[in-house]
């Protein structure tokens, strides 16, 4: 339930707070809790995004 601003790179990012910025997992999952809220870009491998989650954001698919 914490609040980021800014640029995140992980290999796997979950989210259960708030993000506003960029949001990059270089390494294969992005995932988004029910009570998640993300604005920006998010680049990913995979993609789970919980019922409930706000997301607004512009999103890549990183190449297999």
């Amino acid at each position: 339930d914490g609040k980021f601003k800014g640029s995140l790179k992980a290999t796997n990012v979950r989210i259960e707070g708030e993000v506003d910025g960029e949001v990059s997992a270089t390494g294969g999952l992005a995932s988004f809790g029910p009570k998640s809220v993300c604005k920006g870009h998010i680049t990913y491998g995979r993609l789970t995004i919980a019922e409930g989650a706000d997301v607004e954001a512009s999103m890549k698919k990183l190449a297999a």
